[in-house]
């Protein structure tokens, strides 16, 4: 085996530190006159849909008034959470199985500022274990589901069905004349929602929404025109995503963001899509 010098050794070492690194290719950004196409399509699959329903229901000052409400927790808890028993308050109308609903917040229409309804947030499930009688005045429940510690106030009404109901996996072709709102409220905390986020719409039955419909949320593409200098562009369109509605009220609906190619935020424009399959 040959044997290198210690000469040869420390001149192959110095050739390669020192040698010129290979020539990086530099690249400007592009800048972007035009908009891009649309990431969010029109065309909605059920198979897309989350197994459940969003938690969100729309509450009546009514029902609110009139439904049961949670009274106190077991051993003094200021809390209660799944397995813990709870004390109730209110008539059940023989009903066993209730959700746990919590008076969320105010849907508000950004154009006019009235208020279109309440939301409620689905925080929980109980079951009646025992009835209130003359010597015991509160109901006795167990709490078999909790997403969020419940509290004292928190307000029961009869459980729904969590699954997708069939008017929304059999949602009928629309062809009639386009429906224009806004984007009201986001049912969430912060400023903007994305995809799989839920919105409120200040467009409801009144107006000709249905279960099952989807929107469109049409707002100006962002365009970089920094480097024209006489030219100006016209503002450009597009539908930057789509929204599910899964439940409706007289004058607002929920609605699921399937697709979105950027966020959504209150006030945002939508308008009914066109045709549906799926």
């Amino acid at each position: 085996m040959k044997k290198f010098s210690t000469a040869a050794f420390f001149f192959l070492m110095s050739s390669a530190l020192y040698a010129d690194p290979p020539a990086i290719q530099k690249l400007s950004p592009r800048v972007r006159l035009v908009a891009l196409p649309p990431a969010a399509s029109s065309t909605l699959h059920t198979q897309n849909l989350p197994n459940q329903r969003p938690p969100v229901v729309f509450l009546s000052s009514l029902a609110i008034k009139q439904a049961p409400r949670i009274a106190a927790f077991q051993l003094s808890h200021d809390l209660g959470s799944v397995h813990q028993s709870i004390f109730a308050t209110g008539e059940l109308n023989q009903i066993s199985k209730f959700d746990v609903i919590r008076n969320w917040q105010k849907i508000i229409d950004p154009v006019s500022g009235q208020l279109l309804g309440l939301a409620g947030l689905r925080i929980g499930k109980v079951e009646l274990v025992q009835a209130a009688t003359l010597h015991n005045p509160t109901h006795t429940f167990l709490v078999t589901h909790s997403s969020a510690e419940l509290s004292v106030g928190d307000v029961l009404l009869p459980a729904l069905q969590q699954d997708w109901p069939h008017v929304v996996l059999d949602r009928p072709s629309y062809t009639g004349d386009e429906i224009h709102g806004r984007v009201a409220t986001l049912m969430r905390e912060g400023l903007w929602a994305g995809s799989m986020d839920v919105v409120a719409l200040n467009v409801g039955s009144q107006q000709g929404i249905k279960i099952g419909m989807s929107l469109s949320v049409m707002k100006q593409a962002k365009i970089d025109d920094s480097s024209a200098t006489e030219t100006s562009h016209p503002p450009v369109i597009q539908n930057m995503a789509t929204l599910f509605v899964f439940d409706v009220s007289e004058l607002a609906a929920f609605a699921l963001v399937m697709q979105a190619s950027d966020v959504i935020s209150a006030g945002d424009k939508v308008v009914t899509t066109q045709a549906y399959s799926k």
